[in-house]
């Protein structure tokens, strides 16, 4: 992948990284710092790996899935004021609001990269290595 891709993956995981490491004051901060610590490998094995794109694409999954699985429970409409406002817990209905958010994020995040590295492969001559 090229610079700018490579560029993209460190970028994507710091903020990965600092996701993880803002869980750990969290009730149940377990499932979500495991889940951010393996974006963050992702995010760094996309661009640099003939395979890295599999761990992203298999992580953009997970958090889809994840996202459905909350948003399953009933959500009722929140403001952006609440969404965004103090980032105290409120309720728990904004809570799942933020999780899902932060899951879609991601998704986005590392599908992009994982499809940029798949693509890249698919060139001929191209490797996730050039740059």
């Amino acid at each position: 992948m090229r610079l700018f891709g490579k560029v993209a993956g460190v970028t994507v995981a710091l903020l990965c990284g600092l996701s993880a490491a803002v869980q750990l004051n969290d009730p149940d901060w377990l499932p979500w710092f495991a889940y951010y610590c393996l974006a963050t490998v992702a995010a760094l094995a996309a661009p640099w790996t003939r395979r890295g794109w599999m761990a992203a694409a298999a992580l953009t999954a997970v958090a889809l899935v994840w996202a459905a699985v909350i948003g399953s429970a009933g959500l009722d409409p929140i403001t952006w004021e609440e969404l965004t406002g103090d980032l105290k817990m409120k309720t728990l209905n904004v809570e799942r609001h933020r999780e899902i958010g932060g899951l879609l994020l991601v998704a986005l995040m590392l599908g992009g990269l994982g499809g940029a590295s798949w693509w890249s492969q698919r060139t001929p001559g191209a490797s996730p290595a050039q740059g």
